[in-house]
């Protein structure tokens, strides 16, 4: 693949170097034809019938399906294979890969013409949809594309040779990313087993005599814990400053991306409750129950949506950032959520309520240093994951004009 100069003209940045010449511009309308599924009154979903019915809500994934029994127009329906488009709140192409089903109203089967190859049409669209989400400044989820639009779209095409190699190309990229996506539900399937054993003691360790531990306790949280959360006042935020984490950094597990503060505001937080390496931070807000271990120093605020359980030396805090990612702790979380509240949210009396099955100091250091391989090689593969994103990203952005 060879680099071409951005001046060029209706040439990529980036392509195969048997291809030349300038690429052909068109009317997305008159490449392909984009066909409007069914739109669906509440009363005609089903819970069970004879076909799926795949709505934006799912469109991107494979949970809370519904079903209907109505026979339609052939248009209607998709297969395997087809291109499809989701043109309002979670946007953008697909390849559908599943059995046939009745496609509902907020997304367009997309019948491409002779002149553009599906699969080439599927990462245009992709690369289309990443531009208007990157240059959005209402958020992609509010966007609604209506067709016309779409139709006006002004793309590029290649030669048919040109757009199989580039195809061809792109899907690799994906595949590794499927894999990776897939290593990574593997790993994370198997930490949660292995958690739900341990902590319910079907599985447990042996010390260095290779006799049984202790038996375990239960104690309240806020018996073994402090807890705190963070500033109920917004700061004022600064380009450059003290990094200020909320629950989006907590859910993406991402601590570099942050707003800042200024070393004032911080210093004056500080005084009251300070991050310190081995404490744990939970959020509590909107998202309920999430935990990342602060294993590295961090000169850190937080706000008020997050709570801070500060390490102590009646446990072991990794055991119990691992404790925490049991369903049974999850369960009684959720129970104490204040559900009718927007966004629900627990308050810290009641997370300190919640109950904790302690092993000794040994085990739970046993437990800990166990979970926590899987969990860092969860990480690394997370990593490996965004680094094959990125790699799409670049390519989407400089194989298209």
């Amino acid at each position: 693949m060879t680099k071409k100069k951005q001046e060029v003209g209706k040439v990529p940045n980036l392509r195969f170097p048997e291809f030349d010449g300038e690429w052909e511009e068109k009317r997305l309308g008159d490449t392909a034809t984009f066909i409007n599924g069914r739109a669906y009154q509440q009363k005609e979903l089903l819970d069970r019938g004879k076909y799926r019915v795949l709505r934006v809500g799912n469109f991107f994934s494979n949970n809370s399906w519904y079903y209907s029994d109505l026979e339609l127009d052939e248009n209607k329906y998709c297969d395997q294979g087809d291109l499809l488009y989701a043109w309002s709140a979670s946007f953008g192409p697909k390849i559908w890969d599943g059995e046939k089903c009745i496609y509902h109203y907020h997304i367009w089967r997309v019948l491409p013409h002779k002149c553009i190859l599906s699969k080439y049409l599927f990462y245009t669209l992709d690369e289309q949809t990443q531009k208007i989400k990157t240059n959005s400044s209402n958020g992609f989820a509010l966007i609604h594309i209506t067709k016309g639009t779409i139709e006006s779209w002004n793309i590029l095409v290649p030669s048919l040779p040109e757009q199989t190699q580039i195809a061809s190309f792109l899907s690799l990229i994906d595949e590794r990313i499927q894999c990776q996506n897939k290593i990574i539900h593997q790993l994370e399937t198997l930490i949660q087993n292995l958690r739900e054993k341990i902590f319910k003691q079907q599985i447990r360790f042996k010390d260095e005599n290779g006799e049984d531990f202790p038996d375990w306790e239960v104690k309240k949280l806020g018996e073994i814990a402090k807890i705190f959360d963070g500033t109920h006042q917004t700061p004022n935020y600064v380009d450059n400053g003290i990094p200020f984490f909320s629950v989006e950094n907590v859910t993406a597990n991402n601590f570099t991306n942050t707003k800042y503060i200024s070393k004032e505001v911080f210093e004056r937080e500080n005084k009251r409750v300070k991050i310190e390496l081995g404490d744990i931070l939970m959020t509590r807000i909107g998202d309920i129950g999430t935990v990342r271990y602060i294993d590295w120093e961090a000169e850190a605020s937080f706000y008020v949506s997050l709570a801070l359980i500060k390490q102590s030396e009646f446990y072991n805090s990794e055991y119990l950032a691992h404790y925490f990612a049991t369903d049974k702790f999850q369960s009684e979380l959720w129970n104490r959520t204040i559900h009718v509240a927007f966004p629900k949210k627990i308050n810290l009396g009641e997370i300190g309520e919640c109950l904790v099955s302690v092993p000794c100091d040994l085990e739970q250091t046993y437990i800990a240093n166990f979970l926590t391989v899987f969990a860092s090689k969860i990480e690394t593969e997370k990593k490996i994951l965004q680094l094959y994103k990125n790699q799409k990203a670049y390519l989407l952005k400089n194989m298209f004009i």
